[in-house]
């Protein structure tokens, strides 16, 4: 994006408010311009946008009033890696509010996917679930996140 003010600069009135205003929009500009192709490929929690390390992805199943939710991890890294990921669900409805939360451990391989998690809620119509997932590193460092969120019609 390019901004220009030489309309300001040339018909010689430029007041010393107008200079700043002028310059705090081009920085803004500057600042906040936002490239189409990084729209196009969003970064995710491991900070690359052609290749992610990491990758979790959350699996709906509905069955009647079941809904089956399952966590799955892909690793594109060089060397294994172990890593350990929480899958927490959060069911609210007319019935109530439920809430459970899973965590476990898993050695990432290059190149390879992963089930790592499975459990179902019961689920009514207009009933809503919030999925959340998220793969830790070995430091506890946040490798990959995943939200889903969930309205029963």
């Amino acid at each position: 994006m390019t901004t220009t003010f030489s309309g300001l600069f040339s018909a010689g009135r430029l007041s010393v408010k107008a200079f700043f205003i002028a310059a705090l929009m081009m920085f803004a500009a500057a600042v906040f311009n936002t490239n189409s192709s990084d729209m196009a490929n969003p970064r995710n929690d491991t900070g690359s946008a052609e290749s992610p390390a990491v990758e979790s992805r959350i699996i709906l199943e509905k069955s009647d009033d079941q809904l089956r939710i399952s966590g799955n991890v892909t690793y594109n890294g060089s060397e294994r890696m172990d890593a350990s990921y929480r899958l927490e669900v959060r069911r609210s409805g007319a019935s109530g509010t439920t809430q459970t939360s899973q965590s476990g451990n898993i050695t990432l391989e290059n190149g390879k996917s992963a089930g790592i998690s499975r459990t179902s809620v019961n689920i009514q119509q207009g009933d809503t679930c919030r999925i959340d997932l998220e793969i830790h590193d070995e430091n506890g460092e946040k490798l990959s996140s995943s939200r889903l969120d969930f309205k029963a019609e």
